[in-house]
């Protein structure tokens, strides 16, 4: 199966294999705006926006800007770099705008007392500005010349690549961080560097990642033929990865190094064009197979454990070498609920949460947080349940305490999470849990919770987060109906969540979408939250029973997957697609492990199922 990517670049791959002329240019052109959301005394909060003007969809995008007085102090969405100027980059998921559409991205800054600045936005998309490079400088690169290049397997790289990849090049080496390629740092001695608008990663931290991972590369012979390159210049490590990835599929796939793949391209790319004869064993398998992000252009998430709770992503390599592979959105399973953030009405514990977002930011991975404020009995702090003083005032602490330690961090939050009662929910009142936020203060307390968050953190999206309302039934008329009154009543609440813990055989597809496309009508955006397929139905009589995963079992399961990944895609529309988030990474890990059922998409060894082909087949519209 090919990927987004690779489709797009066979074009490339047709005029390699009959010749073209030395000029090869992008003619991207975009709108490029700076907008202030919040502004306060000292401080504010913005967002750069890239719509996309032209006829042809951009795939990746570089912006720069200058202030006066004002400094960056966080960002969010992007990969920033500079101390002003600044450059800031897609991240992945947010890299290729169709014609018409937009990407946005945020940031606070210190005003440093002066006012909110609205500087000008440079960048070779920002109005239309077309961009050429040479791929030869005298000559065309003719049949003779790809010829010359299938039996050499020689490649130039022009002093125009930049330094890191130019390194990497030269010296045959990358840095194979948990299953991902990046350049090797030049001049960045730890840690993650950014160097001539790309991230890198210096060799000592490289080097630290236990085996098969760290620093690698290709043979000395190859790095030798790459030096005495046929092609004499290259433009950007952009289009060099692309015009290499090209050549490589459709004329030298057998003869290429990995080393020469930059990591702007894809794995799923990678793995059709690297020789295995030039690429040693590791590096191998971290490019082969799929990888769910290249096929998206929206966040494809996964629940994660972290901080002191068991299975601690942060203390895994298999983790991190699935999640690097595949995801670029994490959302904590616990450690963000309300018991393990706020025990007590003076205390508030940070530190867990703060050390998975400070790893997702370190790795370029967002955080969808989840979630503010629950109605279940164990996750409600003790000194909440009967609360005797000012029970709203007490919970706005809470609210903005947690929304504003994160804000900046996070890009999007469930602020309320289940309010609506089960269709058989008895204690009921008036369609809503009888929880201890509705006895104090009503419905109210949904419409204040939004209210607070959006105070505390104006720049993050917000979400109603549930189950059962994909069924399209009475619970999801109540879960519309709540939406369409906080609409009303102005509440700035930006989309709904479905949890879909679904069964192999309910509710049926034409519900789920039915559901889906309820909210997207509404103007809302759309995130699947807390995915995961259970093989077995113990609830109907009826049904298999799967005492284990037979490849029956998994094929159901599979096309499963499939079908709710590609009903997504036809009732949401793109610029309100928030997501698709797999609740747990495997098996071993899933909250229904004891059944026992094998709900996700990796099993109890980290070996992928067949689920997530059929996850990837629904992405890639097979």
């Amino acid at each position: 199966m090919q990927s987004v990517f690779m489709k797009k670049m066979l074009g490339v791959a047709m005029i390699l294999g009959a010749g073209f002329s030395a000029q090869y240019s992008f003619a991207q052109s975009a709108n490029c705006s700076y907008s202030i959301s919040n502004e306060w005394s000292t401080g504010a909060t913005g967002a750069i926006t890239i719509t996309n003007t032209s006829t042809a969809a951009i795939n990746g995008w570089t912006i720069g800007w200058q202030y006066n007085t004002n400094r960056i102090t966080s960002s969010w969405n992007t990969n920033l770099s500079g101390s002003n100027p600044y450059t800031a980059t897609n991240i992945g998921w947010n890299g290729t705008i169709q014609p018409g559409q937009s990407v946005s991205f945020g940031f606070q800054v210190d005003k440093r007392g002066g006012s909110a600045e609205r500087p000008a936005i440079t960048g070779s998309i920002c109005g239309g500005v077309t961009s050429s490079s040479s791929v030869a400088s005298s000559t065309a690169v003719s049949s003779a010349a790809v010829s010359s290049i299938r039996s050499s397997s020689s490649i130039a790289v022009s002093s125009n690549v930049n330094s890191s990849l130019a390194s990497s090049v030269v010296s045959g080496q990358q840095c194979n961080w948990y299953g991902a390629l990046y350049p090797v740092c030049v001049t960045n001695q730890s840690g993650w560097g950014w160097e001539s608008n790309k991230s890198c990663i210096a060799r000592a931290t490289c080097a630290s990642q236990p085996a098969p991972y760290g620093v690698v590369g290709a043979n000395s012979s190859l790095t030798s033929s790459i030096a005495s390159s046929a092609v004499s210049s290259v433009a950007s490590s952009r289009i060099a990865s692309s015009v290499i990835s090209s050549i490589a599929s459709s004329v030298v796939a057998s003869s290429i190094a990995s080393s020469i793949i930059s990591s702007s391209v894809p794995s799923s790319v990678a793995s059709s064009s690297i020789a295995s004869s030039h690429s040693s064993s590791s590096v191998t398998s971290s490019v082969s197979g799929l990888s769910l992000k290249a096929l998206a252009d929206f966040p494809i998430g996964v629940a994660v454990r972290a901080g002191s709770e068991a299975n601690s992503i942060l203390a895994s390599s298999q983790q991190k070498s699935v999640l690097f592979q595949h995801f670029d959105q994490l959302t904590a399973e616990n450690i963000m609920k309300m018991s393990y953030i706020h025990p007590s009405e003076t205390t508030f514990s940070f530190a867990n949460a703060d050390a998975l977002v400070d790893f997702a930011r370190q790795n370029g991975v967002s955080v969808h947080a989840h979630a503010l404020i629950w109605h279940e009995d164990y996750q409600v702090p003790s000194f909440m349940k009967n609360y005797s003083g000012d029970f709203p005032a007490m919970l706005k602490t809470h609210v903005q305490t947690v929304a504003s330690h994160f804000s900046g961090k996070v890009v999007s939050w469930d602020v309320v999470n289940e309010a609506i009662a089960e269709n058989s929910d008895t204690s009921a009142v008036n369609g809503f849990r009888n929880s201890v936020f509705y006895q104090k203060m009503g419905v109210s307390f949904i419409d204040q919770a939004f209210i607070w968050a959006n105070e505390a953190d104006p720049v993050a999206d917000l979400y109603y987060n549930d189950f059962n309302t994909e069924t399209n039934d009475a619970k999801t008329t109540r879960m519309l109906n709540l939406v369409d009154g906080l609409k009303t009543r102005g509440v700035p609440i930006d989309g709904v969540g479905f949890q879909m813990h679904v069964l192999p055989d309910w509710p049926s597809i034409a519900n789920i979408e039915a559901s889906f496309r309820a909210v997207a009508q509404r103007g809302l955006k759309v995130k699947i939250t807390e995915l995961d397929v259970r093989v077995n139905n113990k609830y109907n009589s009826s049904a298999p029973v799967y005492t284990s995963l037979t490849a029956a079992a998994a094929a159901t399961q599979s096309e499963r997957y499939r079908q709710i990944v590609a009903a997504y895609l036809r009732a949401v529309p793109a610029a309100q697609r928030g997501g698709i988030t797999v609740w747990g990474m495997w098996d071993a890990q899933s909250w229904f492990a004891q059944d026992p059922d094998w709900p996700l998409l990796f099993d109890n060894n980290f070996q992928a199922k067949p689920a997530l082909q059929g996850f990837a087949n629904g992405l890639s519209g097979q």
